[in-house]
C-alpha cells in the first residue's frame, strides 16, 4: 500500500502520489509552495549539499526544493497564477450559483403563501378610486395614465416616524378658530368611517401559522385601503385637488396609514394585535414576526415596527383623536413623488 512507502524527498510517511512523485504531505505542500515562485531565490549556504530527511528536511529550503526536482517531481502539474486566478472564479461562481438557487427556493416557499403585493394595492385603489368617481357627480374623469405609477416601497419598511405627543387632546374647542375647527369636525366624521369593528363575544383565535396570519393581516388591509379611500373623499381639501394628486396621496400613504391606524388594534401589554374579520376574533403575537419565514431575509422591518409600536404605546395613551389627526398628516404629505400642487397640500 502506498501508505506503506516512505517518501521519496525526505523518507517520512507518504499519502499517495503528488505531483507525479509518491511524498508525504509536508513535502507536497513545500512543493506546490515554491516550486513555481521561489526556485531561483532559495540559497544554501553549505554547498548545496545538505542531507534531507525527515529530521532536518525544514533546515534548507534550497536543498530540499532540488531534492523534489531530482526525484521527479514535476512543476507541469502545478496551477499558474492565472490558472489559481481562473480556478477560483470558478469556485466562486460555483458558490454564488448554489447561494441564488437556495434564495430562489426560499423566495418560491415565501411567494407561495399570500402577499399583500404592490400591484395588488394598485389595483385595490385603482378600483376604490373608479367607483368613487363614478359615484360622485364630479366632472373630472379618471386617467389611465396613472396606471403606471408605484406605491412607495417605504411604505412596507415599517419605520413610520413618531412625533411626541405630551399630552393628549380633549378639548381643541377653545384652540381653533371657526374654519379649523370646521375641518377638524369635517376630519373626525369621516373618520368614522376607519372606526374597527368591536370584537364580538365570539372566541378568540390566535394565529399560530404563517400563512393564515398572513391571510388575515391581507384582508384586514385590504378592507382598510377601502376605507381609507372612503374617507378621503369625504374631505373637502382632498376633493378640491387635482385627480392626480389625489391619486398620488392614496397611492403612497394608503399602507402607511393602515399600519398606523392598526395601532387601535394592538395590546401594548400583551404585545398583539386583535383583528376582527369574518365573525372572528384573531389574535396576532408581535412576537411571531420575529420568528416567521419572511424574517429570515432581515429583521430590520421587525425591529423598526416593534421600536415604532414601543414608542407609540409611550404616546397616545389611548386618545384616539392622535391617531386621526396622525392620519391626516401622513394622508395630506406634501413631499410625496410626482405632486403637482404641493402649495395645495401643505
Amino acid at each position: 500500500m502506498i501508505q506503506n512507502i516512505v517518501c521519496r524527498v525526505c523518507g517520512g510517511r507518504s499519502t499517495g502520489f503528488h505531483f507525479d512523485v509518491i511524498t508525504c504531505e509536508s513535502c507536497k505542500s513545500f512543493f506546490r509552495r515554491n516550486a513555481l515562485t521561489n526556485a531561483t531565490r532559495f540559497v544554501c549556504y553549505l554547498g548545496a549539499n545538505c542531507r534531507i530527511d525527515l529530521e532536518n528536511r525544514n533546515k534548507c529550503k534550497k536543498c530540499r526544493l532540488d531534492k523534489c526536482f531530482a526525484v521527479g517531481m514535476k512543476t507541469n502539474l502545478l496551477y499558474s497564477d492565472e490558472q489559481k486566478q481562473l480556478r477560483k472564479s470558478i469556485i466562486e461562481s460555483n458558490r454564488k450559483l448554489k447561494a441564488n438557487e437556495m434564495t430562489e427556493t426560499n423566495d418560491e416557499s415565501v411567494s407561495s403563501t399570500p402577499s399583500l403585493s404592490l400591484q395588488t394595492v394598485n389595483d385595490i385603489i385603482m378600483d376604490e378610486m373608479c367607483n368613487h368617481e363614478s359615484e360622485t357627480s364630479s366632472d373630472v374623469s379618471t386617467d389611465n395614465s396613472f396606471s403606471d405609477l408605484s406605491i412607495n416601497k417605504n411604505a412596507y419598511d415599517l419605520d413610520l416616524s413618531v412625533i411626541p405627543v405630551t399630552k393628549p387632546i380633549t378639548d381643541y374647542s377653545n384652540q381653533f378658530n371657526e374654519l379649523e375647527g370646521n375641518k377638524l369636525t369635517e376630519l373626525l366624521d369621516a373618520l368614522k368611517i376607519m372606526i374597527f369593528p368591536t370584537a364580538t363575544s365570539a372566541e378568540n383565535i390566535a394565529l399560530n401559522s404563517f400563512v393564515n396570519t398572513i391571510n388575515v393581516i391581507i384582508m384586514a388591509h385590504e378592507n382598510e385601503i377601502k376605507k381609507i379611500i372612503q374617507m378621503s373623499k369625504c374631505l373637502t381639501t382632498f376633493n378640491n385637488l387635482c385627480d392626480h394628486d389625489q391619486l398620488i396621496l392614496i397611492k403612497h400613504g394608503a399602507i402607511e396609514i393602515s399600519i398606523l391606524r392598526m395601532i387601535c388594534n394592538f395590546n401594548f401589554e400583551d404585545k398583539y394585535w386583535s383583528i376582527k374579520t369574518n365573525d372572528h376574533n384573531y389574535i396576532i403575537k408581535l412576537d411571531f414576526f420575529g420568528s416567521a419565514p419572511i424574517v429570515s431575509m432581515g429583521l430590520t422591518h421587525y425591529n423598526n415596527h416593534k421600536r415604532f409600536l414601543e414608542n407609540m404605546g409611550l404616546d397616545w395613551d389611548s386618545d384616539t383623536l392622535i391617531i386621526d389627526l396622525l392620519t391626516a398628516i401622513v394622508l395630506f404629505n406634501p413631499n410625496r413623488p410626482q405632486l403637482m400642487h404641493k402649495n395645495m397640500i401643505k
